[in-house]
């Protein structure tokens, strides 16, 4: 039922029932002609019982205002539009044009309707999915005009805004416009970083960058590098967070038992691969035997019929590029997987509350990222992967099980375990990491190193550590971003130079743009580019060919290098000649006026002395 306050809001004046739905002129006298007060009726009834609103009579508690043209205007409403929204589905759908399309949506945003449900017996889709099949098929939103309408209305509107995040398609039409008014999403961004409650609003506004960043790894949309960065920036303001927080993000989560069937532990959420095994007494946390290239260990536990109590502690991995699907060198993503694994209760409910967990908190993938600020080591920023050029890091976490004590279902199998796997995306991120894949794929280095800079450390340290595992371009992306940021330890360290020596066989064409940053380099990271260098050199070329494309890659290098200073050098040159003319311009324009004047007394002089 809509609540009377809410309806007050809505409509300017009411007419009383009592009075017979009696028409009130604007000026001093009352109108002889009635309104037809049983077509209203019917109409309001037949549209308003089937979403049990019975106190909506109230509404028409004053008075209305008749205009010339006979329309009836009940604030933002008019009757035209009002007579629309008050039919079932799809009678509304039927009803809509392209003229009408927004009032109307906006009237229903008023009434605060459940839209998105199925009120009308024997209807099998709700109001909202009717309008955004009417609306993708006729193609109204090809229309710029009406485009923009609806994304300048989507934050003020919450029906709007789920017309937007609930269908794929109205995100696609959208978007050619969407790249023109990042304003929109500005607003949303702003919010966020308040802290507000994930509502419609900024529900839809993710929802449009996601599908903006996704239309780019697909191909589907043409936007430069320059137009990427503007639209980047103006979205969240041009500026950045005083603190990396976890904002504008949007989950997906899947439920299954990865120890059913023929499965042995592996598990697809979505296009991901997450692989869960246990781990045997006692409980020893797993070690990979490489960095980014995890796998469960060879004595791990993952035959269905084995018993949860003999389960010391679980191991979650997530392979690197073997655990993705539909990866290309245009396809970026940004994201966190977490996971819990629990078994059905004694009792034998199926709800999630009363389900056992067998592990404390939950498994998160990677581990957090800590801040350090004021001597705090509290992760302010969720451990995130990342998908760029063709590669992707893998990570792992172990977690020991609850006690057999605590179990009540000492006697329950692997089979019956369910895991519970959330992945949390990163839109906005997203699109950051296509602007770093073109400037590689552009040749912008320095862009490169501006970045890695521009972020906070701990952060890029870790982005280091996910560079890492790229296919393309690996050598001259890694090495920029870590000669930027300066020294880079730990896991890091370990996971790029684990990735050194294929790369530098992969790409021996970049080796030269890369020497120049040796020295700013880590000494561990140096000297593992100088012996996968001489690896690749003496061990993996007896042919020579490597040799001879590393010399031809040198010989290329130097020539465009000396050919960029030449024209660096041709360019000063120019504008010291342009300089120069303008000077001399400028001093001749003052002498003429100091030359003019000496003539002028001169010939004064002569005047004087022919007169004398």
């Amino acid at each position: 039922m809509i609540p009377a306050d809410v309806l007050g809001r809505v409509f300017a004046s009411f007419l009383s029932v009592d009075d017979a739905l009696r028409a009130r002129a604007v000026g001093k006298t009352y109108s002889a002609r009635l309104i037809d007060e049983a077509f209203l009726m019917r109409r309001i009834a037949s549209s308003l019982a089937q979403q049990q609103l019975t106190g909506l009579i109230e509404l028409l508690d004053g008075e209305f205002l008749e205009g010339q043209v006979r329309q009836v205007s009940i604030e933002n409403v008019t009757r035209p539009i009002g007579e629309v929204v008050l039919q079932q589905e799809a009678d509304i759908v039927r009803s809509l044009t392209k003229d009408n399309f927004l009032p109307v949506m906006v009237a229903l945003d008023y009434l605060h309707f459940d839209t998105d449900k199925i009120f009308t017996n024997g209807s099998t889709q709700s109001l909202l999915w009717r309008i955004h099949r009417w609306v993708v098929v006729e193609g109204w939103l090809s229309d710029h005009n009406l485009a923009v309408k609806v994304l300048d209305s989507f934050g003020r509107y919450a029906f709007i805004a789920r017309f937007i995040h609930q269908h794929v398609g109205i995100r696609a039409a959208l978007r050619p416009s969407l790249l023109k008014m990042p304003e929109v999403i500005r607003e949303q961004w702003r919010r966020c970083e308040r802290g507000e409650t994930h509502d419609d609003g900024i529900m839809a506004a993710v929802s449009l960058v996601a599908n903006l960043g996704d239309a780019i790894s697909c191909g589907l949309v043409d936007v430069s590098r320059q137009e990427l960065a503007r639209f980047f920036s103006n979205a969240t303001a041009h500026r950045r967070c005083r603190r990396p927080t976890d904002i504008f993000t949007f989950s997906s989560t899947s439920t299954a038992r990865p120890f059913s069937g023929n499965d042995t532990g592996d598990f697809w959420c979505t296009d991901l691969c997450v692989c869960v095994a246990g781990l045997p007494h006692p409980y020893t946390p797993h070690t990979p035997d490489h960095p980014g290239c995890p796998l469960p260990p060879s004595n791990a536990i993952s035959d269905g019929d084995a018993k949860v109590r003999d389960v010391a502690g679980w191991c979650m991995v997530l392979p690197d590029q073997g655990g993705l699907k539909g990866v290309t060198e245009s396809s970026v993503k940004c994201f966190t997987v977490e996971a819990s694994l629990a078994i059905p209760c004694s009792g034998g409910k199926a709800d999630e509350e009363s389900a056992v967990r067998l592990h404390e908190g939950s498994i998160a993938v990677a581990k957090g990222i800590p801040m350090g600020d004021g001597g705090s080591t509290s992760a302010s920023v969720a451990g995130f992967h990342v998908v760029l050029l063709s590669g992707a890091l893998g990570g792992h976490i172990c977690k020991p099980s609850i006690s057999a004590a605590a179990l009540e279902e000492a006697g329950a199998c692997l089979k019956e375990v369910k895991m519970k796997t959330t992945i949390c995306t990163f839109p906005m991120r997203a699109l950051a990491l296509h602007y770093l894949r073109m400037c590689v794929a552009e040749g912008c280095y320095e862009e490169i190193s501006m970045m890695a800079r521009s972020i906070r450390r701990e952060v890029a340290v870790h982005m280091a550590a996910a560079l890492s595992a790229v296919k393309r371009h690996h050598l001259a992306l890694v090495l920029h971003w870590v000669a930027a940021i300066g020294h880079v330890c730990g896991p890091a360290c370990d996971a790029i130079k684990f990735y050194l020596k294929d790369s530098i066989l992969e790409n021996i064409r970049d080796v030269p743009i890369v020497l120049p940053l040796l020295p700013s380099l880590t000494p561990a990271i140096q000297n593992a580019v100088k012996e996968a260098l001489l690896d690749a050199l003496f061990y993996n070329d007896s042919e020579g060919v490597l040799l001879k494309e590393l010399v031809d890659a040198l010989i290329d290098h130097t020539s465009k290098d000396v050919a960029e200073r030449q024209r660096e050098v041709d360019a000063l040159r120019l504008k010291i000649d342009t300089l120069t003319v303008a000077d001399q311009d400028r001093r001749g324009t003052e002498r003429q006026p100091a030359e003019m004047d000496g003539e002028e007394e001169g010939q004064g002089e002569a005047d004087q002395g022919i007169k004398a």
